[in-house]
This record gives C-alpha cells, sequence and structure tokens, in this order.
C-alpha cells in the first residue's frame, strides 16, 4: 500500500500540471479533468485512469508522456494483486507500448490459462505480433479470434463492452486477412 500511495501522490502533482486529456479517449472511457486528485479513488480507478493516459499518448504519438507514465501505470495495475481479464489485458497493452513485448505475452498467456479463448489474449498475440512483423503468429492471432469471437460474444463479458472499439477493429483486419488469404 505505501507504494501505491507513492505513486498516487506523484501522479496527482503531475497530472494537475499537464495539459487536460481530450474529451473522448480511445478507450472508450469519459475523460477528466486535468486536476483530478487520483488519491481520492480507489486503486483500480487510478489503475484505470493512468491507463487511459497513457493510451491517449501512445495513440497521439506523444513517446515522451508514455515513458513518464508508462512505468506509473504498469506499477499501478501491479499493485492491484490478482487481476481480473480486464486489469490483465490493460497491463499487457502498457507492456507493449512500453516496449516490453515478452512481458505483454506473458500476460497473454496468464489470460488465456485463466480464461480460455478469451478475445484479449488473442488481440495480445495480434498486436505483439503486429509490432514484431511476424505474419506467422499474427495469422494465428486472427484465426484464434475468429475461432472464438461468436462464443465469447455471446457469453456477453463485461470488458468486452469496455473495449468494444478495439475488439470491432481486430475482427475486421481478421475477417479481411482471412479473405485476403494473408495477414499483414
Amino acid at each position: 500500500m505505501g507504494g501505491l500511495a507513492v505513486v498516487a501522490v506523484l501522479v496527482a502533482v503531475v497530472w494537475s500540471t499537464v495539459r487536460p486529456p481530450p474529451a473522448a479517449p480511445a478507450s472508450g472511457r469519459v475523460g477528466q479533468a486535468a486536476t483530478t486528485d487520483l488519491s481520492q479513488l480507489s486503486p483500480q480507478e487510478q489503475a484505470y485512469r493512468l491507463f487511459d493516459r497513457v493510451m491517449r499518448a501512445h495513440e497521439a504519438g506523444d513517446a515522451e508522456e508514455v515513458s513518464f507514465f508508462g512505468p506509473m501505470a504498469i506499477q499501478a495495475h501491479q499493485l492491484l494483486g490478482e487481476l481480473d481479464s480486464d486489469a490483465r489485458y490493460h497491463l499487457a497493452l502498457l507492456h507493449s507500448v512500453s516496449d516490453t513485448p515478452g512481458l505483454a505475452l506473458i500476460q497473454a498467456d496468464s489470460l488465456d490459462l485463466e480464461v480460455p479463448g478469451h478475445l484479449f489474449g488473442a488481440m495480445l498475440r495480434g498486436a505483439i505480433a503486429r509490432m514484431q512483423g511476424d505474419s506467422l503468429r499474427l495469422r494465428e492471432a486472427h484465426a484464434g479470434f475468429l475461432a472464438n469471437y461468436d462464443e465469447e460474444m455471446a457469453v456477453g463479458r463485461g470488458e468486452y463492452q469496455e473495449h468494444a472499439t478495439s475488439i470491432e477493429a481486430f475482427l475486421e483486419e481478421a475477417r479481411a486477412a482471412t479473405n485476403n488469404g494473408v495477414s499483414e
């Protein structure tokens, strides 16, 4: 808890001194004012706010902000203890944008062990394969995703709703690659 308190205070101070985030971040969550006092939030809310900030910075091409907030977001997720599927997906994405794809792959493996067929596992493997230029592994990720898509969507997992845009984008990519007989 001491480490989390340090992270919370540091983030609260830094958060209040940087520009405000856009109103509609890519993660689908509503943006928060730059003066949000993260120390007043639960550890999960802190971790998720940091995740959103890092993902927005990554999508904007702001490597400096990713480098600054990425380690804080990773630590905040690690301090959560046992991770649910959504938090594990967040942690893997944070590792992938922080240039530690091996650690992202560990999270994908853990997710597959905990919830076989979960769409996030294939999505993570696809993202890592794309980053590494590995077309064979990308095809495998697409195939795994498509094989489990209908059944998994019927389950109606809450984390799928939170990341609907990312799931739909990967679905389109997987279908296009399958229809063309290749992966990018």
